[in-house]
């Protein structure tokens, strides 16, 4: 479902160019919004990977010597991950005096969940248990959330940075946007499309 949701949000963004003609200030939101979709997207990638781990743990063998002191810290880099997620796909609807406070707040964030990550690895490498078939779950587990978190980051990274190729009211943009004018016209009212057999058959 959520693979579903994310092909019809990109397919709908790609598609939504024309609103703004590429040009004005909500173009450069869509295509904020498009980078929020991508890297959205690697997130969606590791999700099967945490479903199986959580449909196949027996919770028998090493998990509690294993998870027991991680639990902890793997619960706040989720809420912190998920928090700062929010924020970033918050980020682009925000006016401009509010977006300035808003990065701020988003890196912030940012830092303390690589600081949660940092601590995470530390609290992993302390771990006298090494990855083995019994602790296959729980390792990946531990993996892929801890890439989600990575992610996350990395996208506040994007969202915070000026974004001067994303500028308004560009001349390249006109010119991309006349040209493709142009070329609808052509394709439209060239005397070899008007006047070919299949355009008059339906016309008929």
């Amino acid at each position: 479902a959520l693979q579903d949701l994310e092909m019809t949000i990109n397919s709908n963004l790609q598609a939504a160019w024309w609103e703004s003609a590429l040009l004005g200030r909500h173009d450069p939101t869509r295509q904020e919004l498009l980078v929020i979709q991508q890297n959205m997207q690697d997130m969606f990638d590791v999700l099967p990977a945490v479903k199986w781990c959580v449909l196949n743990e027996d919770f028998q063998g090493q998990h509690q010597e294993f998870i027991g002191d991680l639990q902890e810290p793997l619960q706040a880099l989720v809420r912190e991950a998920t928090q700062l997620l929010k924020l970033c796909i918050s980020a682009p609807y925000a006016g401009r005096k509010d977006r300035k406070s808003m990065n701020k707040v988003i890196q912030e964030s940012a830092l303390h969940v690589q600081k949660l990550q940092k601590m995470l690895v530390k609290d992993y490498r302390r771990k006298s248990l090494r990855p083995n078939e019994d602790l296959a779950d729980e390792t990946t587990l531990v993996f892929s959330l801890s890439f989600t978190a990575r992610k996350a980051a990395d996208l506040s990274k994007v969202i915070c940075e000026k974004k001067e190729h994303w500028a308004c009211w560009r001349g390249d943009n006109f010119i991309l946007l006349m040209k493709g004018c142009w070329e609808g016209f052509k394709n439209t009212w060239k005397p070899s499309k008007m006047f070919s057999r299949e355009h008059l058959e339906f016309a008929v």
